[in-house]
């Protein structure tokens, strides 16, 4: 009998454990867990199954459960490497070979069958390394792994467990095997690499400015240039046509006036051929046409006048852009000692070595903080804190293993920072335990509170639409009196609540409140009244009941006449306020049950009675707690049942539904599988439970049926039903869909749910950010792209909602859909108008919110709530969504957004369950308008200069905005700004000197201490000196130059002697088209030499001076000569650049 036992539950332990292995994704056989407990079951039936000599049994019935004995053993019990001894003293029985042979074949042969992982026989030993190997690592080497692991974790992840962070360190850590000695000779290397070149980098004098221009952003430029062009010759053939035309009609014009003055000749003669009739109508037709002809000439010419400013426009616009592209190329030519290729070179070079320096920079770091990781661990090393078991396990299926290290650094995370974790991890449990006793130093940062944390009393601050808009009608009359318990007196009462009456006239009679006795007589019950307005109020009161029958309350004010009969029930029940209660099934706690003398109850929760606190009744003072009271009537045998349980409806409890996540419309709860909480107070057991699996119908019973089965735990009034065991070996499947119904006696639901069930997915939400975690083997596809992945990141910010797929092992592939809510904000007044209102405004328009209300909209549910609060969060708001709308009276906020420093918004961002939005600005105050910086870009034609004008500022202003030109003190203009970029044009005439002020302003208007008054405000200020090039130019080539000084190795020397430079013509161009290259003669002494260089008319510099042979020129200091020949000495300075010079005067 003991022996048929003993099998039973072997049996049970392997039919369960093989389930697992079928329906699990299982590589190692530790992901199967087991108790110590159910260790120690297991090892008594194998010990006694040795004692009995039916050992035998085990290869044939019980392989899985013998494997796992094996591997759980030495997971809980191995660390003195004798394994076979710590396997042998657990099962109390003598060491043998044969024995061990025995278990070693039933467990490779296990492994075998089920396809799991094992160890080359030519690598370890034949039974050891592979069982070693199944329980990941023994528990009492698992410390040591733990602590390696919180050191990676810290010092080089950083706290980021993401996939992304941990492949960076990958090879550094678990490839390769730290050595410090080879390390610090990578350092050395690194750091010799990098001091390299940065030395390099001196060599080169590119500006940080010039490492954004690219060749490709020129040709672009080039591009637009020559489209401009191509408008611009459009745009000068329909000049050239509207001309043509308008030459043309007043051609016309003239024939109409010549034949005008013939035609009035003719009236002055009479004809019997055509009348005077006639003839008017001949003169009137010539004048209706010469009408519509100078009509058409007045539209020609206002077409003509558009084109020309168009044309002007679009010229100006191409004269600034060409000077731009060529003034850039002309410093890249400088750059490139007169060569345009060079100077690239120069700009490309250096943002190669800037992005070597970062990413070896970074490398270093990297090598630094290894080294450091490495003599914290002193001399042990990576092989031994693995052990031999993860090693074996590194060697046998690399990414297997990688997927273990990867799961175990997320699991560590979770744990620190206290988040939903992955409870089946292998190292799950004895992780927890050494947390719990290894205080780490490193601190976690603190996580953004549960967004449904909130005070539910604050409801009422939500601001209903209807009640801002317009004021609501609710009618009124005589409010029902009850029955109540008074819980200090233990007395009966007629409780009349407040009462309000409008009346529409005066009435001068007073509201009567009587009570009635059975033969009629009345007895009036004095009462508290007020008048506010034309309204009555009559303050509440509670009259004693002092009879069970023939009471009366009535009621008389005018023309109102209101009776209310109060006769008793036999039994009654009250809650701990006294309150009346009219249902028998409530929840745990304190009642008063007022009942006739015919009812009797042997309840054990009694706590006292009180007799006759009305004749004839008796009150009872019970406590409910998970039980019922039962009274019984002695008249006629009917009983009543209190039944008290906090348990009521049906839930499922463990249900972690992940918010606004959908698989073709039906919502996804992840991880285990919840539990179905069924309260019986509420429910009959002879409902029928249905469960359906992927579509496919797994259960059909009765409640009643189900109660004593494996699957349901059962109290008085609670049926818990486990959906893991109902589920059974279908129940490890990564993604199932899951359907429960439950129906009444006559097939009416009274409960139905449907889910998506995902194990081993993770969705967390970052704000407006999605990270999906999926198990191993998973794969995610997104907008058309697949990959390979166990994390994947999707933004939640656009205006639609987003959708993805994920494959998962044996299930294929699953489409999921997120929804992303979307919010219109409006401003409104008070009749509900929307309001249009500047994005950005200053304190002086503050006004026009005073009176306004800000509403949100929105059709999704997950938001429950609006955060509302100025940038400073000087005064915050909470508001409760209401059907998906909400609105909020800004005026509360004025003083606050008028009481700014500089500047400040108004923000807002929602909150659900578990979901949050970014903070969104609905509104930006500032306190000026203010302009950081004022960039002009100037050419000139012979009697103008035309100046582009961009600025930056604090915001976009809309309007008010202007544009002043002041010379020598005397406004040269003043126009209105459209955009922050225009064209200004500046007659050479008009101007008294070279020197111009441009201040850019606007209007508001403040509070003056009368009344408002409109002021104007400067907002940023540049003075421009204008250089006319054209000038300049014509001088240098009238009178030459005078090189008076140069450059070398970043420091400026002064020529002995300066010498000139003349005959300067411009030359031929070398590099492209609009290249402003010069030739001239310098004069150094009685040598003439022809050299080329460049001008730089804003710094009186010429880059540098080449002869014809593309030589630089050179400079001894001793002798104070420049020359261009090679010479050797240890004085000669060159090749010399930025030399300096002067106009030579007439």
């Amino acid at each position: 009998m003991k022996s048929t036992i003993l099998l039973d539950k072997l049996y049970r332990y392997e039919k369960d454990f093989c389930d697992e292995l079928e329906n699990k994704e299982i590589k190692l056989l530790r992901d199967i867990k087991i108790s110590k407990e159910k260790l120690k079951e297991i090892t008594n039936h194998i010990s006694k199954l040795f004692k009995s000599n039916e050992y035998k049994v085990l290869e044939e019935k019980f392989p899985v459960t013998t494997s796992l004995f094996l591997v759980w053993s030495a997971v809980y019990d191995y660390k003195d490497r004798d394994f076979w001894g710590m396997i042998f003293d657990n099962l109390n029985i003598s060491r043998k070979l044969k024995y061990q042979n025995y278990l070693g074949d039933i467990f490779l042969k296990t492994i075998r069958k089920y396809n799991l992982l094992s160890v080359d026989s030519n690598d370890g030993k034949k039974y050891l390394s592979p069982i070693l190997m199944h329980g990941y690592i023994s528990n009492y080497y698992v410390g040591d792994f733990f602590d390696y692991l919180n050191k990676v974790y810290t010092k080089l992840l950083k706290y980021d467990v993401s996939e992304d962070s941990i492949e960076r360190i990958w090879s550094y850590i678990f490839e390769d095997e730290i050595n410090n000695e080879k390390l610090d000779k990578e350092i050395k290397v690194l750091e010799k690499a990098i001091s390299d070149l940065k030395e390099e980098k001196t060599e080169y004098s590119v500006p940080e400015d010039m490492l954004y221009i690219d060749r490709m952003s020129i040709e672009n430029q080039e591009k637009h240039i020559n489209e401009l062009i191509a408008k611009i010759v459009e745009e000068e053939k329909n000049l050239d046509d509207f001309n043509t035309s308008l030459i043309r009609l007043d051609q016309a014009i003239k024939y109409i006036d010549e034949l005008h003055i013939h035609l009035e000749n003719l009236k002055n003669f009479k004809s019997y051929i055509i009348n005077n009739y006639d003839f008017s109508e001949i003169i009137d037709s010539f004048i209706e046409f010469k009408n519509i002809i100078s009509g058409k000439i007045d539209l020609l010419n206002t077409k003509r006048i558009n084109s020309t400013k168009n044309i002007k426009r679009m010229k100006n616009e191409l004269t600034i852009k060409q000077d731009k592209v060529k003034s850039l190329k002309m410093n890249i030519i400088v750059l490139g000692k007169g060569s345009l290729e060079d100077g690239w070179y120069e700009i490309e070079r250096i943002r190669e070595i800037n992005q070597k320096l970062d990413k070896l920079s970074k490398l270093l770091d990297n090598k630094r903080e290894l080294c450091e990781l490495s003599r914290d661990i002193q001399n042990t090393s990576l092989k031994q804190i693995l052990t031999s078991s993860l090693n074996h396990l590194y060697k046998e299926d690399k990414i297997y293993f990688k997927d273990f290290i990867i799961d175990t650094f997320q699991m560590m995370d979770a744990v620190f920072k206290e988040e939903e974790t992955d409870t089946s991890h292998p190292l799950y449990d004895i992780f927890c335990e050494w947390h719990k006793s290894y205080k780490t130093k490193t601190v976690i940062s603190g996580q953004t509170p549960n967004a449904n944390k909130v005070d539910k009393d604050k409801e009422n601050e939500s601001i209903d639409e209807k009640d801002i808009y317009r004021r609501r009608v609710v009618l009124q009359s005589f409010i029902k009196p009850k029955i109540e318990l008074d819980i200090f007196t233990y007395r009966l009462v007629l409780n009349v609540p407040k009462q309000s009456f409008e009346n529409e006239i005066d009435i001068d009679v007073k509201p009567k409140y009587l009570m009635a006795d059975g033969r009629g007589n009345e007895t009036e019950i004095p009462i508290n009244t007020c008048f506010q307005g034309n309204t009555l109020y009559i303050e509440e009161i509670k009259i004693p009941i002092k009879n069970s029958t023939g009471q009366s309350f009535l009621f008389k004010y005018y023309n109102l006449r209101e009776s209310y009969s109060i006769n008793l029930d036999s039994i009654m029940i009250f809650d701990a306020k006294g309150k009346l209660i009219s249902n028998n099934k409530l929840n745990n706690g304190l009642y008063y049950i007022v009942c006739d003398n015919s009812w009797d109850t042997d309840f054990s929760g009694i706590l006292f009675i009180y007799p006759d606190v009305i004749e004839g009744y008796n009150l009872y003072q019970i406590h409910l707690n998970e039980n019922k009271a039962i009274f019984k009537n002695k008249l006629n045998n009917s009983k009543v049942e209190y039944i008290g349980s906090d348990f009521s409806g049906i839930h499922l409890e463990g249900l972690n539904i992940v918010e606004g996540i959908t698989i073709d419309g039906v919502k996804v709860s992840t991880g285990s599988f919840p539990d179905l909480i069924i309260g019986l107070r509420d429910i009959d057991t002879t409902s029928k439970l249905k469960i359906y699996l992927n579509d496919g119908l797994i259960l059909d019973q009765m409640l009643e049926d189900m109660m004593g089965t494996e699957i349901v735990k059962k109290s008085e009034f609670l049926e818990t039903v486990n959906l893991q065991k109902v589920l059974g070996r279908n129940n490890w499947a990564l993604a199932s869909k899951v359907k429960i119904l439950l129906e009444g006696k006559n097939g009416e639901e009274i409960f139905y749910e449907e889910f998506w069930n995902l194990l081993k997915t993770k969705f967390i939400f970052e704000k407006e950010c999605l990270l999906i975690k999926m198990p191993s083997g998973s794969r995610v596809q997104y907008k058309g792209i697949v990959k390979n992945s166990r994390e994947y990141s999707i933004m939640l910010d656009s205006e639609k909602d987003e959708e993805f797929s994920i494959y998962y092992n044996r299930i294929g592939w699953v489409r999921f859909k997120v929804e992303v809510p979307r919010f219109d904000v409006t401003f409104r007044d008070r009749d509900g108008n929307i309001v249009e209102i500047p994005e950005n405004l200053l304190v002086s328009e503050l006004d026009i919110l005073k009176d306004l209300y800000v509403t949100w909209e929105t059709r999704s549910s997950i938001p429950k709530m609006i955060y509302l609060y100025d940038k400073e969060k000087i005064f915050e708001s909470i508001l409760y969504l209401k059907n998906g709308k909400v609105s909020a009276n800004l005026y509360s906020y004025y003083d606050i957004l008028n009481s700014i420093g500089d500047k400040t918004s108004l923000c807002f961002n929602w909150a659900g369950i578990n979901r949050k939005s970014n903070e969104k600005s609905i509104i930006n105050i500032h306190k000026q308008w203010k302009v950081s910086s004022i960039e002009c870009y100037q050419t000139e034609e012979d009697d103008e200069f035309i100046i582009e004008i961009s600025f930056h500022s604090n915001f976009k202003k809309e309007n008010g905005k202007f544009l002043r030109v002041i010379n020598d003190d005397t406004p040269l203009f003043e126009k209105e700004i459209m955009d922050d970029q225009l064209i200004i044009y500046i007659k050479k005439s008009e101007l008294k000197s070279s020197i111009i002020d441009i201040e850019v302003g606007y209007t508001e208007e403040i509070d003056d201490f009368f009344d408002k008054k409109t002021v104007e405000v400067i907002a940023g200020k540049k003075e421009l000196k204008l250089i006319s090039k054209i000038n300049q130019l014509d001088l240098i080539m009238k009178n030459g130059i005078i090189a008076t000084g140069f450059k070398y190795r970043g420091k400026y020397e002064r020529f002995k002697t300066p010498f000139t430079i003349g005959n300067i013509k411009k030359t031929e161009p070398i590099n492209f088209i609009d290249e402003e290259l010069y030739t001239g003669q310098a004069i150094i002494g009685n040598i003439y030499n022809q050299v080329i260089f460049y001008i730089n008319l804003e710094t009186n510099i010429m880059p540098f001076l080449l002869d014809l042979d593309g030589d630089g020129a050179q400079y001894d200091p001793i002798i104070g000569e420049v020359f261009w020949e090679t010479r050797h000495g240890k004085n000669i300075m060159g090749p010399i650049d930025d030399i300096t010079f002067e106009i030579r005067e007439e």
